[in-house]
């Protein structure tokens, strides 16, 4: 996996990150976008200014910038959450649903991932895969009863799709065996 670099100017990246803090997008954006002139491949630095354009809705050069660093570096997870983040904030979520599946084929066990794709899923109206994904974050959260019960919720709703629905039930007994196991184990 790529890294960040590891320089971080603290004075200046602590200041805009009170900014953020404090809702003063304008002066945050201007101090970090100082700050990656000479960096620009920090994901300090990416990941507040990301922050800072879903909250003041300017997605275009959230947009322009991950895309840019995703081409980069496709597989890291700073970089692929925050542009999945704002594309779906923006109403891309067909390409949100994308990114998220791709990386979470390398990364099944990340939560931030699982979750943010239930809300893109939530959005899309895509109730049965809304709830597999949600049955996920609670199977990663140890939650394996809530998991059952959302995964039991997906299958209804996926009454018309007989391969998500042998998906749903061979999910449910893994889910059903770890519960099994943990249970041993208290």
């Amino acid at each position: 996996e790529q890294k960040s670099h590891a320089f971080i100017e603290v004075p200046m990246y602590g200041l805009a990150n009170a900014y953020f803090k404090l809702k003063e997008y304008d002066k945050a954006e201007k101090l970090l976008m100082e700050l990656l002139g000479s960096d620009k491949r920090n994901l300090f630095y990416v990941d507040v200014l990301s922050d800072i354009y879903i909250e003041t809705k300017n997605y275009a050069p959230a947009i322009k910038m991950l895309s840019e660093l995703f081409a980069l570096m496709p597989n890291n997870q700073v970089v692929t959450l925050n542009y999945a983040n704002v594309l779906q904030e923006s109403g891309d979520y067909a390409k949100a649903e994308l990114l998220l599946q791709d990386f979470l084929i390398l990364s099944p066990n990340n939560f931030i991932a699982h979750d943010l794709l239930t809300t893109v899923y939530r959005k899309q109206q895509k109730m049965d895969l809304m709830h597999i994904s949600k049955a996920e974050v609670y199977g990663l959260m140890g939650g394996y009863s809530q998991a059952i019960d959302e995964l039991q919720s997906g299958y209804k709703y996926a009454s018309e799709k007989p391969l998500i629905r042998k998906r749903i039930k061979a999910r449910i007994l893994q889910m059903q065996e770890m519960e099994e196991k943990l249970k041993r184990l208290n």
